[in-house]
């Protein structure tokens, strides 16, 4: 392997890693409850396959936060599971 082939592989690795906590979510409500979380800013949301259905209410509590967008944290992220 080339030094330039080096280097590029180990960028590119190092794209791929998330920075700051990783959220696993297989779930709208998941998903809600980590990007509504303050705490969870600067984290990576990683979505498990499947459909992720938004709604402006919650069914027996109310209309959710921001009316049902999702609004990241300051350095959020979200991805696909690999």
């Amino acid at each position: 392997m080339s030094i330039a082939s080096f280097v590029v592989t180990a960028a590119l690795a190092a794209m791929a890693l998330p920075k700051g906590s990783v959220i696993e979510v297989s779930n709208v409500e998941q998903l809600y409850d980590a990007v509504n979380e303050p705490a969870n800013a600067g984290a990576t949301i990683v979505l498990a396959p499947g459909r992720y259905v938004l709604t402006k209410v919650k069914a027996g509590v109310g209309t959710r936060p921001n009316n049902g967008r999702l609004e990241l944290q300051t350095d959020m992220s979200t991805r696909p599971i690999r």
